[in-house]
């Protein structure tokens, strides 16, 4: 439905069903020749996979961690140095019952770090079941949130959290109206 794809700069898709450990991205400054990164990591289509100790210099242009249509896995010990522009994660279309433990975030995003049910052309589906536990800050200051409203509420232990709540609102409602414009009158992303 999309013609749009992001710009990943490195992407985990369901090609390759492996798990994944001790891994760091590290990419270049934004440049005039190569662009940006909208990710720098990208899960996609993932199932029941464990990923863990991977190290994040810096997010792109809208997160360090995309993750769409995956569920089951668990993602354990990530360090982000420096959060993408727009958030640290975010779950998309289809993403559930997956683990998110000990995640480490150097400098926090402009927004939010945490984004759950977010549109996705690929997937209509919630992104229910998702489980949070032992996420900080360095300065210490609480893990802010917000997801889609209907199907999408996450579960936290041991996180100082922060749910923004207007932000929730917002995100359902602009996932309705992209809901209605792509899949009720059949309009293509542009």
């Amino acid at each position: 439905m999309s013609t749009r794809h992001d710009r990943n700069f490195f992407s985990f898709d369901s090609v390759e069903q492996l798990d994944a450990s001790n891994m760091n991205f590290t990419p270049g400054p934004p440049s005039f020749y190569l662009g940006t990164w909208q990710d720098t990591v990208k899960f996609y289509k993932r199932v029941n996979r464990l990923f863990t100790d991977f190290n994040i210099s810096r997010g792109g242009t809208e997160d360090a961690v995309d993750m769409t249509g995956s569920s089951d896995n668990t993602l354990k010990r990530f360090t982000i140095q420096q959060a993408g522009d727009q958030y640290v994660l975010t779950l998309k279309g289809g993403s559930y019952n997956n683990r998110f433990i000990d995640w480490n975030i150097g400098v926090p995003p402009e927004t939010v770090d945490i984004e759950i049910g977010n549109w996705s052309s690929s997937s209509q589906e919630p992104s229910p079941g998702n489980f949070f536990q032992n996420w900080q800050h360095q300065d210490g200051q609480p893990i802010t949130y917000c997801y889609r409203f209907f199907g999408c509420k996450p579960t936290f232990r041991d996180i100082k959290v922060k749910h923004l709540w207007w932000r929730s609102i917002g995100l359902t409602v602009y996932w309705w109206a992209k809901y209605l414009w792509h899949v009720v009158l059949r309009q293509p992303d542009n």
